[in-house]
């Protein structure tokens, strides 16, 4: 991040290029380049963002004057412009307030053809607004443009984003499909079946997709949306421990892996139900422990580790005692009371307006008061 004099160069300069950018839409709004200067004024606006030189009124009120004055003058201009504002919009969390401008954008120009990246930003938006057929075509939009223009990776960030739509609709064939364009090239280059040099130019853009890793821990997602536990919670397995560092989607398949094990507890007798109780807590709490830099896996870890303890401790509770067990009911029942208030009281004090902050204070509200030294 720039700060004093440098920020202010920065600042500078770019309002210089933003200046010249405008200029030449001004001064020649038929010119093909033309158009190519609102995808370097959407990076500068980006940045602009991110460095909190602007806010999202400053970036509404630079695209509605753009779209007044040159923009306005040329078709295929005007659309990539309303196309990189609600790119912005999204950028910005406000995925509603994205949908109307793509949708003004398809209106203006229904048969102006832009780039995959234009058609991407659209298609997430649909997707967070639950529109998901919509969302497909637009990523089959997006496939069939980046194919023509020989850009293999855009193609298959589309036929992912097809996957990642269909899945949300809960279409799990096509989202099975999907995913598995990606995993058997990669199946197949790790057991050896096939060589890189035998590999077309979309599985060679599939296997080094970024999206990848999200499309292995898809087909584990699948499993677990199907009820199909044993085969979910073998696929998450072999998937946190065929992959390294910490990132979100690891964060994922750890929690992924506590979903499956808790939904499976339920499928059993209480006597054996237990033991998945105690795994998906492990879960829980690694992903609570490990991932804690990113905010929402941390909340989200927290409140499911101090709920699925607060479940283990009512069944520790329930229990037959006998006197040679009864010392060691006591115990384990006092560490997983325990283990509520540490989860619940971290996520509450950490994140207080959590949507899961009022059920942890009930549930803490329902403990017996904590033992001296606990």
């Amino acid at each position: 991040m720039l700060d004093g004099e440098r920020a202010k160069k920065w600042d500078e300069y770019a309002a210089k290029a933003l200046a010249c950018y405008e200029q030449t839409m001004a001064q020649y709004p038929e010119a093909p380049s033309t158009v190519n200067a609102v995808s370097e004024i959407l990076m500068i606006l980006n940045l602009k963002l991110k460095s909190k030189v602007i806010d999202a009124a400053g970036v509404e009120a630079f695209f509605n004057a753009l779209l007044a004055g040159p923009a306005g003058k040329n078709l295929a201009l005007k659309v990539k412009a309303l196309y990189a504002f609600g790119t912005l919009q999204y950028a910005l969390g406000d995925p509603k307030r994205a949908l109307p401008t793509f949708v003004r954008a398809l209106q203006e120009g229904p048969n102006v053809e832009v780039d995959p990246a234009d058609y991407d930003a659209y298609a997430k938006t649909l997707v967070e607004n639950a529109q998901f057929d919509p969302a497909i075509a637009t990523y089959k939009k997006m496939a069939e443009v980046a194919l023509k223009n020989g850009d293999y990776p855009a193609w298959s960030d589309a036929m992912f984003g097809i996957g990642d739509a269909a899945f949300r609709k809960k279409d799990f064939a096509l989202a099975r499909k999907q995913f598995e364009m990606f995993t058997k090239v990669a199946d197949d280059l790790k057991t050896k079946k096939r060589q890189p040099e035998q590999l077309t130019l979309e599985e060679r853009a599939l296997v080094n997709c970024k999206r990848l890793p999200e499309a292995q821990l898809g087909m584990a997602d699948i499993l677990l949306a199907e009820k199909k536990f044993d085969q979910a919670i073998a696929a998450y397995k072999a998937y946190i421990e065929s992959t390294r560092g910490i990132n979100k989607i690891r964060a994922r398949a750890v929690l992924g892996m506590g979903y499956a094990l808790l939904a499976r507890s339920a499928t059993k007798a209480p006597a054996d139900a237990r033991a998945d109780m105690e795994a998906a807590f492990g879960n829980f709490a690694q992903a609570a422990e490990f991932y804690s830099i990113f905010d929402d896996v941390a909340a989200e870890a927290l409140f499911r580790a101090g709920e699925t303890a607060n479940r283990v401790a009512a069944m520790v509770a329930q229990e037959p005692s006998t006197p040679e067990t009864s010392a060691a009911l006591q115990k384990a029942l006092l560490n997983w009371q325990a283990e509520v208030r540490r989860n619940l009281e971290e996520l509450i004090k950490r994140y207080p307006n959590d949507p899961n902050a009022g059920t942890a204070k009930e549930i803490l509200g329902k403990l017996p008061p904590a033992r001296p030294g606990r």
